[in-house]
Order: C-alpha cells, then sequence, then structure tokens
C-alpha cells in the first residue's frame, strides 16, 4: 500500500511538474494595415466632361478600381503568414456647395467610404 502511494506521488509529481512552464515567454505578434484607396473617378469617363467630373468628384461614392486585385492580395499575406483579423473602412465627409442651387438641390448624404483597411497579425519572428 505504501509503495502504491508513493508511485502515485512521484507520478502527480511528474505531472505537475511537467504542467508548469516558467520560461516560456508571452507570444509576440507584429501587425500590418493593408489599404485600398478609392477613386473619385470612374474607370470609363470622359476627361472633356467637366462637369461630370466635378459632380463625381464631390458627390458621388468612391469606385475601388483595385477591388479585384484584392482577393489576390490577400492571398499573398496569407502566403507570408500573416492572418486576416479585421477589415474596417474609413468614411470622409464631402461638403456640398450650397452656394450654388444648380450644383445641389435639396438633402443629400455627405459622407462616403474613402478606403478599404484590412488589419493582419502574424507571429513575430525572431531577430526582428
Amino acid at each position: 500500500m505504501a509503495m502504491r502511494q508513493s508511485i502515485f506521488i512521484l507520478l502527480f509529481a511528474l505531472l505537475l511538474s511537467a504542467c508548469s512552464n516558467k520560461d516560456a515567454t508571452p507570444q509576440q505578434w507584429e501587425y500590418t494595415i493593408v489599404s485600398f484607396p478609392g477613386s473619385k473617378l470612374p474607370t470609363v469617363y470622359s476627361p472633356n466632361d467637366k462637369e461630370a467630373l466635378i459632380e463625381l468628384s464631390n458627390s458621388q461614392p468612391l469606385n475601388f478600381p483595385e477591388a479585384s486585385a484584392i482577393p489576390n492580395s490577400l492571398n499573398l499575406y496569407g502566403k507570408d503568414g500573416w492572418e486576416l483579423v479585421s477589415a474596417y473602412t474609413t468614411v470622409e465627409t464631402v461638403f456640398p456647395n450650397f452656394g450654388d442651387a444648380s450644383y445641389h438641390t435639396g438633402m443629400k448624404d455627405n459622407t462616403r467610404t474613402n478606403t478599404i483597411n484590412f488589419v493582419f497579425k502574424r507571429i513575430k519572428q525572431k531577430g526582428k
């Protein structure tokens, strides 16, 4: 009986010592943000249509011509060990010109998304 008790205590002590990890350092992470800015101009436009360009640049939602490249860009970061942890947009305020009646009539939204941002993290490389 005493032998069984001694073996049990010895195994329990070994189990406890295996579970403690005093030398472990906390996990270190590095972060990066990849941004895709919007364009005030559509993908197809006439540079001679000044009035349309003013209207587009001041009040319309922005175009994201690189939108088709976003999945490929995200995959490249994934191949380098980056993990996507968040995505957010930045919004800009667009003030209408109330002094010109031909420019705007009535109330319109005056904000629009101007950048799509992706936040990545990966385990910090030793020596960096």
